[in-house]
């Protein structure tokens, strides 16, 4: 019976808590002419009566505010078991598992709280993030739009809209959402990153720069705006300064999946391919659903060799991901290692359908039509990818590989060394650098760009533990 009671809506309760006990309680204070505080005296008691399962919730929010999981998820377990339907403990518990980073567990209960309550703003947002996280990108956004619409000022729908835009690669959507919380002053680190990382994405580098300008020297370790710093300097090519923005960052850092992201592929564009494996496992172990990270294990599997593997790291993408331009990307990467070409350029082909700007995948279509002696088609594909991110090395490689392939040295030459100004890292440039010199004549410089090459690669090999593919 008691348990009935507590089934009857919140708002129901409430009409009967003022029928009940408020109207006596003022009835007596103004009879027995009592301070006005008196009443509140006497409605105490009856408060925990009428709201018990409420009481719960906010007792379970308050150690959540105090980071107390264990015992704010005791607390919901307990609720939830006597008041299964508690919209209040049902959202404290996906808040818990949200912290524990079990999202879809943490969709699971969002969404059993919106059919009981299909227009909760709160949970649509919650929703919203635990599919951000799980790469559920225009779900995600669907939750974000549905909840700006129910309640126009919530900022944190915004955000979330802003992350599931980026995540499906809509760069200028993203940016109208980024604008937005940047002009209204809310998540400014957050939407700082989220707009250097689109302005970069589509080849506006000098916007990137301008947004971040005043960073240098005024940002806290393991921020967002250390995280935009990071990013700026990757796309610049300045690795040993990304590696020293993630090395002040630990692993209790709320964004240190991310910033071990960038540690990687600094890593890796060093030449470093055991340490930058290193840094894919740790932050897998912090994102089990880290879909980027897999993605660059399967550039460096495919580089030391271990093409299978390779393969098998871009199958582990799912969701949305697996039609995304860096997904395809990968697989072009793999096919290029393995010279399957026709393979090659249809995955490199519906990269730039998904995402026009990305110079890596118009790199990937040039190196693809190259290998079917498409040469004048990959020299154009060459040149949009230089155009998009001139200080890309790759882009210069492909580029250079379609003159070299269609007997242009000298154009061969020049774009590798512009690879090689921009990036003297790049592996690949000095690979192929020899045999444009050697075509040309020039051994000795042929055989020091060889050498070259194989001490990059030699260091990129290092100490390699075949379990870790």
């Amino acid at each position: 019976m008691i348990r009935r009671f507590y089934y009857i809506s919140t708002e129901r309760r409430l009409r009967l808590f003022f029928i009940v006990v408020v109207l006596p309680a003022g009835a007596v204070c103004a009879a027995l002419h009592l301070q006005g505080s008196m009443i509140f005296a006497l409605l105490a008691p009856f408060i925990p009566v009428f709201f018990y399962p409420e009481c719960l919730a906010w007792a379970a929010n308050q150690l959540l505010i105090w980071n107390r999981l264990d015992a704010c998820n005791s607390i919901c377990e307990y609720g939830l078991a006597h008041f299964p339907i508690s919209q209040g403990l049902l959202t404290a518990k996906s808040l818990v598992l949200f912290h524990r980073k079990r999202f879809e567990e943490v969709e699971s209960e969002t969404t059993k709280i919106l059919y009981l309550n299909p227009v909760s703003v709160q949970n649509l947002i919650n929703r919203s993030a635990a599919r951000c996280y799980l790469s559920r990108f225009q779900e995600a956004e669907h939750d974000a739009n549905r909840a700006i619409e129910l309640a126009p000022h919530w900022y944190d729908a915004y955000f979330n809209r802003a992350n599931a835009r980026f995540g499906r690669q809509d760069y200028e959507g993203c940016l109208e959402d980024t604008k937005s919380l940047l002009r209204l002053g809310k998540h400014l680190p957050a939407a700082r990153f989220l707009s250097v990382g689109c302005y970069l994405m589509t080849g506006r580098l000098g916007e990137a720069e301008t947004l971040t300008a005043g960073l240098v020297g005024n940002v806290k370790h393991g921020s967002y705006d250390a995280l935009s710093l990071a990013m700026l300097h990757s796309w610049r090519n300045e690795f040993a300064a990304v590696l020293e923005i993630c090395a002040q960052v630990t692993d209790l850092e709320p964004l240190a999946y991310e910033f071990m992201l960038y540690q990687a592929n600094a890593y890796f564009e060093l030449s470093e391919g055991c340490l930058a494996m290193n840094s894919i496992a740790r932050a897998i172990a912090f994102e089990p659903h880290a879909e980027n990270c897999h993605l660059l294990s399967a550039y460096i599997l495919a580089d030391v060799g271990y093409l299978e593997q390779a393969a098998a790291a871009c199958a582990r993408i799912r969701g949305e991901w697996v039609s995304t331009s860096m997904t395809r990307d990968a697989q072009s990467f793999v096919y290029w290692r393995q010279e399957h070409w026709d393979k090659m350029l249809e995955a490199s082909e519906l990269a730039i359908e998904r995402c026009p700007t990305s110079a890596s995948s118009h790199s990937l279509r040039s190196l693809a039509l190259a290998g079917l002696e498409r040469f004048e088609e990959s020299i154009e594909a060459g040149q949009k990818a230089t155009t998009l991110q001139p200080l890309q090395a790759f882009g210069w490689y492909s580029l250079a590989n379609g003159y070299l392939k269609s007997g242009q040295v000298t154009k061969a030459l020049d774009c590798l060394n512009t690879a090689l100004a921009n990036n003297s890292n790049s592996r690949y440039s000095y690979q192929l650098r020899a045999q444009v010199h050697l075509q040309a004549g020039d051994k000795i410089q042929a055989a020091k760009d060889q050498a070259k090459y194989d001490e990059l690669q030699a260091k990129f090999v290092a100490n390699w533990k075949p379990s870790m593919s």
